[in-house]
């Protein structure tokens, strides 16, 4: 559960932060970029969400990181 609580469980909290407008892309962009990139970007943090998203009732865990990394990594959404 480190991988949860350590990780992933803080960028969901970004990503409803940013969503709720307490925080701006910008400063999402800044301050966790690299974070949310490193951990999306990992094969084996992306081998731990799949796994997760097979439960039932879990199929849209960390949708919001997802959005997020969407949001403030890709090159189409950054500007």
């Amino acid at each position: 559960y480190l991988v949860d609580d350590i990780l992933l469980g803080p960028l969901e909290d970004v990503a409803l932060f940013l969503n709720e407008k307490l925080i701006t892309r910008k400063h999402a962009s800044e301050m966790f970029q690299t974070y949310v990139r490193l951990c999306a970007e990992n094969p084996a943090i992306q081998e731990y969400i799949k796994a997760i998203r097979r439960k039932p009732g879990d199929e849209d865990i960390y949708s919001g990181f997802d959005e997020l990394y969407k949001l403030i990594c890709t090159p189409a959404t950054r500007n």
